[in-house]
């Protein structure tokens, strides 16, 4: 194989050759003594490039204010110090991969690709079932497109297969949460492109089902192309069933069929659209409610075409808005007639936070989630004494921090029963730039010690804790948290 620098000096010898011998002596010659003054424009250039100015002008204050108020919007979703302006970070940064590696294709093929970085890969432990590496590079503020490290591209071994596949990692994680056995039966409601459908299929196994659904008729045929490239036709002839339904349709599934489902849902997907000006321009704030109405739609019926009996779903989306996520769930669930506990702890994710390199500290970020038997009461009575709790909780750190700014608490619901009454909770903390009266650090150990006091004070007449909940859908509207 030829190294870097052969190719690169190949590359440039061939630009040089490849350059027209006669665009040298046919330019017009100037005696070294002459020294011809430039032509001045006539009016009517000058006002074509002045209008050219000012078009131009227009559109860079176009762009700008299309971002600014992008920027805004997502800012009031994300008020925590700095959150926004590091998501912002990351969004506009250069894409990154992860590589989950094809069990169907040839090993040696495999290794014989990606052995250019192996000193630099790390493989993800903890994801089983499935292998999945990554390159660690620079931190999100840090990085550029010349300093990301990528993976080579994959290539078809001696069995016409691909070696491996490019994708997100959050992507691998989705399905993760499906915890896929060999043999299971599973329905991917959205599957195009197809890294989805061909991380449960690396789990699935040949004694598997999968029912890859895809409405849009350009990506069902970029689906077929990825699964033919990467699964063996043995695999994909028996195990594999494609479709074109229309998800938001109630009819296109049968109800209480499928163990699990995945309901990875088209979105905003602010990634792109920060990447692309077309898009940019055209965004609004209705956006990401309007994509939240079909979102709604899909996991109803995802909902309604699992299994009643230990059915499964994952609802997906690649958006940061929580319209598009939290919220969703929390509305399809208050109006869904079955029985459906949100398991908000059932996968571990170690999901590594890393410090900056640049020798400044930062903000101090951490999070705490605590469980209990909630007050069994209405929703509406919930969410006032939710109100309150938080009022008090907030009262219980400002005893304690010395700097206690930025108090944010998230509240998810789960284990709704058929009258849409509430019987469990979870709780989140998040804070930052917190200190103790003597100058330490808020530890993680001492939030969850603050809680615990916490709930003791609020543990009235022996029902548990009398009210946390979501927030009141008008604060978020509002974007308070």
């Amino acid at each position: 194989m030829e190294d870097v620098n052969s190719i690169a000096a190949s590359i440039s010898t061939i630009n040089l050759q490849d350059a027209d011998p006669s665009t040298e002596t046919d330019r017009p010659t100037t005696h070294p003594d002459s020294n011809p003054k430039p032509a001045k424009p006539n009016k009517k250039e000058k006002d074509t490039t002045k209008k050219m100015s000012k078009t131009k002008q227009k559109e860079v204050q176009r762009k700008e204010a299309a971002r600014n108020g992008f920027s805004r919007y997502f800012s009031a979703l994300y008020p925590l110090d700095g959150r926004w302006d590091r998501l912002l970070i990351g969004l506009e940064g250069p894409v990154r991969y992860c590589c989950v590696i094809n069990k169907y294709a040839d090993t040696e093929d495999i290794v014989g690709r990606l052995s250019v970085i192996e000193k630099e890969m790390r493989m993800i432990e903890w994801l089983k079932g499935i292998s999945c590496v990554v390159v660690d590079d620079d931190e999100p503020s840090l990085a550029t497109a010349k300093n990301v490290k990528p993976f080579p591209s994959p290539v078809m071994d001696l069995k016409n297969i691909k070696t491996h596949y490019l994708m997100d990692a959050a992507s691998v994680l989705a399905t993760d949460g499906l915890d896929i056995q060999a043999g299971d039966i599973v329905l991917d409601m959205c599957a195009a492109p197809g890294g989805k459908s061909f991380c449960m299929l690396q789990r699935l196994g040949p004694q598997g089902r999968l029912y890859a659904n895809e409405m849009s008729n350009d990506r069902r045929t970029r689906l077929r192309k990825v699964l033919k490239e990467y699964i063996p036709s043995t695999i994909l002839d028996t195990c594999v069933t494609i479709t074109g339904f229309d998800g938001t349709k109630k009819e296109s599934f049968p109800p209480n069929t499928y163990p699990k489902v995945l309901c990875d849902a088209p979105c905003s997907s602010e990634r792109h659209v920060l990447h692309d000006e077309a898009e940019l321009l055209q965004w609004s704030p209705s956006r990401t409610k309007n994509s939240a109405k079909r979102q709604r739609l899909l996991l109803a019926h995802a909902l309604r075409t699992a299994l009643d009996d230990g059915g499964r779903v994952v609802y997906a989306t690649c958006s940061i808005s929580r319209y598009e996520n939290d919220m969703v769930v929390e509305k399809v669930l208050k109006r869904s007639p079955y029985n459906v506990h949100v398991a908000t702890h059932d996968r571990e994710w170690p999901i590594e936070k890393r410090g900056r390199k640049d020798g400044v500290s930062g903000d101090v970020l951490a999070a705490a989630s605590r469980g209990a038997s909630a007050y069994r009461g209405a929703y509406g009575d919930v969410e006032e004494s939710a109100q309150q709790f938080k009022r008090g909780i907030q009262r219980q750190f400002k005893d304690t921090a010395a700097k206690a700014s930025n108090i944010h608490l998230f509240f998810s619901l789960h284990d709704y029963n058929h009258d849409g009454h509430l019987d469990g909770h979870e709780l989140r903390i998040a804070f930052t730039e917190f200190e103790t009266k003597d100058g330490k650090q808020i530890t993680l150990q001492e939030v969850e010690r603050m809680i615990d006091e916490a709930l003791e004070k609020d543990d009235r007449n022996g029902d548990g804790l009398i009210g946390w909940a979501e927030y009141l859908e008008s604060q978020k509207e509002a974007g308070v948290q």
